[in-house]
């Protein structure tokens, strides 16, 4: 299953590279991310930062992309020295912006790929990867010819991993609140 999502993120990054140099744009955020569900119970509250790049296709605010994200977050566990959650992603996206015609544009988005974490302390660590799948939304500033523009947005990510010895799937679910920025690239 791991060959398929690294197939199918190295097709979209294949897609991004060969898209031509003026519908590029390049982004980064970070945020807060906000664990959820019961498998999670013990991780807190941590950072993520995310970044990719994106490519129009057609002329009609649909767009697709690559995107890698990572989070660290600490825990309530108890272990050799501080013990820490991190998350990992690398997937394919697609989106569509809202034209408003104005200087705030909404946007809505959806990725898969391949997704993991890691739980480490001083002397031992456990990982595991597999597929995840997110989804979002969010609004950009500075109209749509700026070259460079801000935005915020919301996100939640899932995975399923199974970690190191374990019998069974974890899923890793969070959602995440990001501001990041936008640079258009040959525009």
């Amino acid at each position: 299953m791991i060959r398929r999502v690294l197939s199918a993120s190295a097709f979209v990054v294949a897609l991004a590279l060969a898209a031509p140099l003026s519908a590029q744009t390049l982004y980064i955020s970070v945020g807060g991310a906000f664990p959820t569900g019961d498998d999670l119970d013990g991780i807190n509250t941590g950072l993520m930062a995310a970044g990719g790049v994106t490519f129009d296709v057609g002329a009609n605010g649909l767009w697709a992309g690559v995107e890698g994200a990572y989070g660290r977050h600490g825990t309530d566990f108890t272990g050799d020295g501080d013990v820490t959650a991190k998350t990992y992603s690398v997937q394919g996206i697609l989106g569509y912006s809202f034209d408003t015609q104005g200087s705030v544009d909404p946007y809505i988005w959806g990725g898969a790929g391949l997704a993991g974490g890691k739980i480490s302390d001083d002397t031992e660590s456990f990982s595991g990867s597999g597929f995840g799948w997110q989804g979002g939304a969010g609004i950009s500033f500075g109209g749509e010819d700026a070259n460079v523009r801000p935005y915020v947005e919301g996100r939640y990510h899932s995975a399923s991993v199974e970690f190191d010895g374990d019998t069974s799937d974890t899923t890793l679910s969070f959602f995440a609140a990001l501001v990041g920025v936008t640079i258009g690239v040959g525009n």
